[in-house]
C-alpha cells in the first residue's frame, strides 16, 4: 500500500517538475522546491525505520494528504500562469541576464556598512544576556530570538544571504566572509537548526536560479555542512561535552525524521484534526492583535507526539500542519499559499527579465529556503514569512546609495 502510493507520488512529482520546467522555464520553482526534498525525507525515513523497527507503519493518509495540497498549491500556479502566459525563463538571453546581475560595489559597500552596526548591536546584547544565562538556558536562545535581536539578526540573514548569492571574489572579499560567518555563529546560538539550514539552502538556490553555479553531484558534500553545524549547537546546548556525541548523532536522525513520522504519528493517534483553520496565518492575527492590546497567539504547536524512535516532536511537515490545523480546509489554505509564492516566481522572473533589483533574488531564494523545509514544518506561520519582504525592499533602496 504504502510503497504503491510513494511510487504514484514520485511519478506525480516528475511529472509536476517537468510541466513547470516547460511553463515557467526553470526546475527552481515554488511547488519543485517543495516537493522533493519532502519525498526523498519521507522515503528514507520510512526505510530507515523498517529496517530498525518491523512493527512501524506509516499511516496511509500522509502521502494522499501531502498530494491533495500539492497539487492545490500547484493549480494557484497555474491559474497565474494562465493569466501571464509570456512570463518565462530561460531564453539565452535570460541565462546570460541571470548570471550578469552583481551586486554593485557600492551597493556592496551599503550592505557591509549596515551588518557591521548590526554585528556590534547583536554582540553586544548577547554579552548582556550572557552575564545573566549560560549559553544552554533556554531563557538565553528565547531572548535572542526576540525584540531587537532578533529583527537585526533577520537582517543580517537576508544581508548574508545576498553576499552568499553575489559573493565577489575580487572586492571587500573577507569583509562578505566575517558578515556571513558571525551571521552564522548568532543563528547557532540561537540554538534552531531550521534557521541555520533557510539560511545556507536560500544562498545556494539563489546562485542556482541566477546560473552562478551549476548543479553537480560534488554538492552533495555540502550536505555536511549542516550535519557539522548541527553538532555544534548541540553541543553548546549541552555544554561543550564530548562524551555527548552518540546521543547527538541519534538526537540528528530524529530530527530528519521528525517531520514526515511526526505527522504519521498525529494520525495513528488520533489526536485533533482541524482545530484552528486559521493557524497559517497567526503572524497577521497577532499583528492585529498588538494594534489592539490583545495577548498574541503562540505558533508553536502544542501538539506533541513520540515517534517510535523514543523522540518527541511536535512538527508535521509544510502540509501536514496545514491539515492538522485546517482539516480538509487545507486545500483552500494551500492553494492561497501557493498562489503567494508562484507570485514571487513571476517577480523574480520580471527582475531577471529587466536586469534589476539583485534583493529581488534574494527574496525570491529566501521564500524557496522556508519551502525546502517543508519536509520539516511550515515556516509561513512564522513572523519571518511577511517581514523580509519589506527588509529586503529596505536593504534595496539602501544599496542605491552612493557610499
Amino acid at each position: 500500500m504504502i510503497i504503491s502510493q510513494l511510487f504514484i507520488f514520485f511519478v506525480l512529482a516528475i511529472v509536476i517538475t517537468r510541466i513547470d520546467k516547460i511553463l515557467w522555464g526553470t526546475y527552481y520553482t515554488p511547488v519543485t522546491i517543495l516537493l522533493w526534498p519532502f519525498l526523498f525525507l519521507l522515503t528514507a525515513s520510512y526505510i530507515f525505520l523498517k529496517f530498525e523497527l518491523s512493527h512501524f507503519e506509516l499511516n496511509d493518509r500522509v502521502i494522499p494528504i501531502w498530494t491533495g495540497g500539492a497539487i492545490s498549491f500547484w493549480l494557484a500556479g497555474l491559474v497565474l500562469k494562465a493569466v501571464f502566459r509570456k512570463m518565462r525563463l530561460y531564453t539565452q538571453k535570460d541565462y546570460a541576464i541571470a548570471n550578469s546581475i552583481q551586486l554593485k560595489t557600492s551597493s556592496l559597500k551599503a550592505l557591509i556598512y549596515v551588518a557591521y552596526p548590526l554585528i556590534l548591536l547583536v554582540g553586544y546584547k548577547i554579552k548582556l544576556l550572557l552575564s545573566r544565562y549560560n549559553l544552554a538556558d533556554e531563557n538565553f536562545q528565547k531572548n535572542l530570538g526576540a525584540g531587537i535581536l532578533g529583527h537585526s539578526i533577520l537582517i543580517l540573514t537576508v544581508i548574508s544571504i545576498t553576499l552568499l548569492i553575489f559573493f565577489n571574489q575580487n572586492k571587500y572579499k573577507l569583509h562578505q566572509i566575517i558578515v556571513i560567518l558571525i551571521t552564522l555563529v548568532f543563528s547557532i546560538l540561537y540554538g534552531v537548526k531550521s534557521w541555520v539550514i533557510i539560511l545556507l539552502v536560500s544562498g545556494f538556490i539563489g546562485r542556482l536560479i541566477t546560473n552562478k553555479t551549476k548543479p553537480k553531484l560534488k554538492h552533495l558534500l555540502f550536505l555536511i555542512i549542516p550535519l557539522i553545524l548541527f553538532w555544534l549547537i548541540y553541543q553548546i546546548s549541552l555544554g561543550m561535552n564530548p562524551d555527548s556525541n552518540k546521543f547527538i548523532i541519534k538526537h540528528m536522525s530524529d530530527y530528519l525524521i521528525a517531520g514526515p513520522i511526526g505527522f504519521s504519528e498525529h494520525l495513528n493517534q488520533n489526536l485533533p484534526i482541524g482545530t484552528n483553520p486559521s493557524y497559517a496565518f497567526t503572524p497577521i492575527i497577532n499583528i492585529f492583535n498588538f494594534i489592539f492590546g490583545k495577548p498574541p497567539i503562540d505558533v508553536i504547536s502544542s501538539y506533541v507526539v513520540y515517534i517510535p524512535t523514543d523522540f518527541s516532536t511536535n512538527v508535521k511537515t509544510f502540509f501536514g500542519t496545514l491539515y492538522v490545523y485546517s482539516g480538509i480546509k487545507y486545500v483552500i489554505t494551500s492553494f492561497t499559499l501557493g498562489f503567494i509564492f508562484y507570485i514571487y516566481l513571476l517577480i523574480f522572473i520580471y527582475s531577471i527579465k529587466i536586469n534589476i533589483a539583485p534583493l529581488i533574488v534574494t527574496l525570491y531564494s529566501f521564500m524557496m529556503g522556508l519551502l525546502f523545509m517543508g519536509w520539516f514544518d511550515c515556516y509561513i506561520i512564522h513572523l519571518q514569512f511577511y517581514e523580509v519582504p519589506f527588509i529586503a525592499i529596505f536593504l534595496h533602496f539602501l544599496s542605491k546609495l552612493k557610499i
